[in-house]
């Protein structure tokens, strides 16, 4: 048998292998580190599982697998432009904690992506999105009905329908999103949503030129909602900006605050809060049942004039105050852009770090303290 035909048959007998071989490949790919222990894009890290057995030959995940991630202590890399697929992601669905670092390159999940979500209510999962990286997923669950944070330092992540955080379990479920620097599109934003979850705090923080944009499809009444279920905590600091527009007809674009079918149930465990220390936040409205807005040096943009309606009337109830209280709260009507801006006047300077109403060495110290120990 000469070489060429020998060839052909051993490639035909391996295509024919491989087609006898994936129906029975299973749904679920399982990190495994067996390859380099650190990039996605090795498939020695991944095995296919159908059960309870690795089934070969061993591939890396596709848009039709359910990926989990769950080895203790793990940190896996995407890089180098790789675009990882799946249906549905899960970092964490039972170890702690676990790293999911997106340097360069994409995550598209066809169904959800689940940072720390299982019915044991055990795991830590830790979702970093760097550089130029980018996320493409219906849903987001951070930290429901375990510990789940995601960072965002740099990219972009798109979320076509909702993001949900903190929520199942009372004692074990917190959610943590960070936008530092990037981009985190969403339709639907929902904080402590679910059963009820008294017992810890989710928050939302963006800094340093991150920005949320919520009610990304221009079809949502009420895109945003903190702490109906639990408590739920957004800051907007320096360089921060989220955006909760109106749809194009000018209404819709609701931010609701501790909104609960049961106003009976209301407590400080059932609150959204919201403080824009610094940076922006623009939004058709909001709504508050149970929470507050706290500016200190930033701004909140309302569409349409709400001077003497929504926010004198929030001022009044106290679910609007400047710095704590300690200050007032100025709004004007701009009516070349049909908009309120909402800022506070008589705030602790910026600069004074130790809160004696003053900028002073006793801040320079304090600042450089803070600066040769690392803490930000």
């Amino acid at each position: 048998m000469n070489k060429v035909l020998y060839r052909r048959l051993f490639f035909v007998s391996i295509f024919g292998l491989l087609l006898t071989v994936s129906p029975a490949i299973s749904e679920t790919v399982l990190w495994t580190g067996d390859g380099d222990a650190i990039e996605w894009s090795d498939m020695f890290n991944w095995s296919d599982w159908n059960d309870g057995s690795p089934v070969w030959p061993f591939r890396l995940p596709n848009e039709t697998d359910r990926v989990v991630i769950n080895n203790v202590g793990e940190i896996v890399h995407i890089s180098e432009g790789y675009a990882a697929l799946a249906d549905t992601l899960e970092v964490s669905s039972g170890g702690s904690p676990i790293v999911l670092r997106l340097d360069d390159g994409s995550v598209t999940a066809t169904t959800h992506i689940s940072v720390s979500t299982n019915p044991d209510h055990l795991g830590h999962g830790i979702f970093y999105v760097e550089s130029a990286g980018t996320v493409d997923t219906p849903t987001i669950y951070i930290g429901c009905d375990a510990e789940g944070d995601m960072f965002v330092n740099g990219g972009t992540v798109n979320i076509s329908d909702v993001t949900l955080i903190g929520g199942n379990d009372p004692v074990d479920s917190v959610g943590k999103l960070v936008v530092d620097g990037g981009t985190f599109n969403t339709n639907k934003l929902n904080v402590c949503f679910m059963q009820d979850a008294i017992e810890k705090t989710s928050t939302i923080t963006i800094k340093r030129g991150g920005v949320l944009n919520a009610s990304t499809a221009d079809d949502q009444d009420y895109p945003v909602t903190l702490g109906p279920k639990g408590r739920a905590e957004l800051y907007i600091e320096t360089g921060g900006e989220f955006n909760c527009p109106p749809k194009p007809d000018g209404t819709g674009g609701v931010v609701l605050l501790g909104w609960n079918e049961d106003p009976d149930s209301l407590s400080p465990d059932k609150y959204g809060y919201i403080k824009i220390i610094d940076g922006t936040m623009y939004a058709g409205d909001v709504w508050v049942m149970n929470g507050q807005v706290d500016i200190v040096w930033g701004k909140l943009i309302l569409s349409g004039d709400k001077v003497e309606t929504r926010v004198a009337d929030m001022v009044a109830a106290g679910t609007l105050v400047a710095d704590g209280g300690i200050g007032n709260i100025e709004a004007v009507y701009d009516v070349d852009l049909d908009q309120t801006v909402v800022t506070a006047t008589g705030v602790t300077p910026q600069g004074d770090i130790s809160g004696d109403g003053s900028v002073d060495l006793t801040d320079f110290a304090m600042l450089a303290a803070e600066w040769l120990t690392g803490v930000e």
